[in-house]
């Protein structure tokens, strides 16, 4: 209205304050009016469609919230058993070295008890709900075993280390890819990292392992070191990659007649402790492949009672039991 009442002003006042021609102007002063008028219930139909325009915009132009999302997941590891477990991390549910075998229904190590020696605590419909890749350390019968091509779909990303590639390709599965060195996924980063089975004659006839350093802006790292004994190779791998938790295979499996002089051919207990030792204080460790296959002779328990012990931080070593969940800060 002010608007309007102004331009009346200055279109009666023209001829005498400027000396412009009234009548060759009036044209000119009539359409600005119109203009004015129109500008003004755009306005209102705007200010009363905002809400209803934004929407739409939102609808044709979502806003890309993916890297929001991910900066905000949390890092998630879930032990399912022994070794199996499933990650949520960096967009992704990862499924490591999967074995859904029912209890007593696969080979024993020793010979005297079948394995696994424990039932799953949860439906395999469970464990393979929203796993949108599967990350394998090495090809034992107690990483991953026949029944699991019954429970996956095989055209699912399957990472192994490049000797494995085959036997798996042989499953029938037909998206799988041999990790060299590392692989970027999205926001995720997998650096593999080797290691060894044991030492001396066993750890030769152990064959080849790999571990798996997990990488995302804004997530903790994590190191899942397999099979792997602790020597200087896995601790380079430490020094290299820093990472806030490892995942510690800490089951001490043996194999009698060669582990009298070659050792363990995974972590034990001591060798536990000796990470613990070695590693900086922020570093967290996560014990599995405990209490489910024959020739592992560390348990939970016997875990706990060396931790105790020792005089460790509690804080620092997490012994999880299956099913169970971890979150990661």
């Amino acid at each position: 209205v002010e608007v309007y009442a102004t331009l009346r002003f200055i279109e009666r006042n023209a001829y005498k304050s400027f000396g412009i021609d009234y009548s060759f102007h009036h044209s000119c002063f009539c359409f600005l009016q119109i203009y004015i008028i129109l500008l003004s219930k755009w306005h209102i139909f705007l200010f009363l469609r905002h809400r209803d325009i934004g929407i739409s915009f939102r609808t044709l132009y979502p806003k890309n919230n993916t890297k929001h999302n991910i900066m905000n997941e949390k890092a998630i590891i879930r032990l399912v058993r022994s070794a199996t477990l499933k990650i949520n991390y960096a967009g992704h549910t990862i499924l490591i070295d999967p074995v859904f075998a029912d209890k007593g229904t696969l080979q024993s190590a020793l010979g005297v008890y079948k394995n696994p020696r424990v039932h799953l605590v949860m439906p395999i419909s469970d464990i393979t709900e929203g796993v949108d890749m599967v990350l394998l350390t090495h090809n034992h019968i107690d990483h991953y075993e026949p029944s699991v091509k019954q429970h996956l779909p095989k055209d699912i990303p399957f990472y192994t280390q490049p000797q494995d590639k085959a036997a798996i390709l042989k499953d029938g599965f037909s998206n799988v890819e041999a990790i060299e060195e590392s692989i970027t996924l999205g926001h995720l980063t997998i650096h593999r990292a080797i290691g060894h089975h044991g030492f001396g004659q066993i750890g030769q006839m152990m064959g080849p392992v790999s571990g798996y350093v997990l990488m995302s802006e804004g997530l903790p790292t994590i190191y899942i070191m397999g099979d792997c004994k602790w020597e200087e190779c896995t601790l380079a791998t430490v020094e290299k990659y820093r990472p806030n938790y490892i995942v510690v295979n800490s089951g001490g499996a043996v194999f009698p007649e060669f582990s009298k002089t070659d050792g363990c051919i995974i972590p034990n207990e001591q060798e536990v402790m000796a990470m613990l030792d070695t590693l900086p204080p922020h570093i967290k460790l996560i014990t599995v492949h405990m209490d489910a296959i024959d020739h592992c002779q560390t348990t939970r328990a016997i875990l706990r009672n060396e931790a105790r012990h020792h005089g460790t931080d509690m804080s620092r070593l997490i012994i999880p039991e299956d099913g169970e969940s971890i979150t990661l800060k």
